[in-house]
């Protein structure tokens, strides 16, 4: 592990973090230099543009540092509310024929360890505008979309098999005999053996659902149970309660990779996806305009402007951009 206690020991360890040749360690211990004051990140600034000068980066380069600085603000904001250790580490991306035990869709996500409980907890957590990919210890593989968290124990796959997602993951879950695998939303669980389904669980979404591709999921809301079964979709209405199940009519996990796929979307669950996917804030003013709705296919190649473009086509709006604000609202008639 290296000592980065003088500032040549830092700038040396900086430039061996940019040629992707550091230590989950010493990933670890440069967040940590870089979160303990402003001055710190300002001078890690100065020897990134000073990189930048002598090699040729790459354009993820500047948002991997955009994802990073998202992932230590939320570590922060996660350590002060539950006044327990956090340390981020940097998820390197690798190719699917050398896929270990985590694999990040971008270069950095947060990797929390909440200390100081029986039994540890660990959470990933997943900035706007990236994706990431995880295989957990019992080998079910799980992928967390944009804006996305996903606790477990340390005790995972020895004692139980229970994860909490706030956002969104789709699910791949082993089967093992006797081990159910449980995953806890803020609405509802569900419970599995071995399958494949996706769950959108945003905090600020109007509902929370579960889509099943494949295998049975159990669905228990305060002891109101659905057992679905492939092609089926579970969505709770969180203003009414109301849990009810539908036929799938989209494809729930087009998602990762990279598609988006929506038959009849409103502009106002539309804008709330594309403001996760892109890292943007978008703010529709007009309620008529919320409500509309759009058959929209994209493959998210598209840039957020090229997106907002392919809208308007559909239907007339204005549009007004300040930083990563996007304000929409419908055209006033003749």
């Amino acid at each position: 592990m290296t000592d980065i206690h003088n500032l040549q020991d830092i700038y040396t360890l900086m430039k061996r973090y940019f040629e992707g040749k550091t230590s989950e360690d010493e990933d670890g211990q440069l967040a940590d230099f870089v979160r303990a004051d402003k001055s710190n990140r300002a001078l890690f600034r100065q020897w990134e543009k000073e990189w930048e000068h002598a090699y040729e980066v790459s354009g993820n380069t500047k948002e991997e540092w955009e994802l990073m600085d998202e992932a230590l603000e939320d570590a922060a904001r996660l350590q002060k509310a539950k006044r327990h250790r956090s340390r981020v580490i940097r998820m390197r991306l690798l190719q699917a024929a050398a896929m270990v035990a985590f694999i990040a869709m971008s270069s950095f996500v947060t990797w929390l360890l909440l200390e100081n409980r029986n039994p540890d907890y660990y959470v990933a957590s997943v900035p706007y505008g990236s994706k990431m990919k995880l295989m957990l210890p019992d080998s079910s593989v799980v992928w967390l979309n944009a804006g996305s968290r996903l606790t477990y124990a340390s005790n995972f796959n020895k004692k139980n098999r229970r994860v909490s997602l706030e956002g969104e993951g789709y699910f791949e879950v082993t089967r093992h005999e006797g081990k159910k695998f449980v995953v806890h939303t803020s609405g509802y669980e569900v419970t599995v053996r071995g399958t494949h389904f996706n769950i959108q669980a945003y905090k600020d979404d109007p509902f929370i659902s579960t889509s099943l591709l494949s295998g049975e999921v159990e669905i228990d809301r305060a002891g109101e149970r659905l057992v679905l079964q492939p092609g089926e979709v579970a969505t709770l209405d969180a203003a009414s309660g109301i849990l009810s199940k539908s036929r799938m009519g989209n494809e729930p996990n087009a998602w990762i990779s990279n598609r988006l796929n929506y038959n009849a979307i409103s502009m106002g669950n539309l804008a709330r996806i594309l403001s996760r996917t892109y890292a943007v804030r978008i703010h529709v003013l007009s309620p008529e305009l919320y409500r509309k709705k759009f058959t929209i296919s994209l493959r998210n190649k598209e840039t957020i402007n090229d997106v907002i473009s392919t809208l308007q086509s559909i239907a007339l709006f204005k549009v007004e951009r300040k930083g990563k604000d996007i304000y929409i609202k419908s055209m006033q008639k003749p």
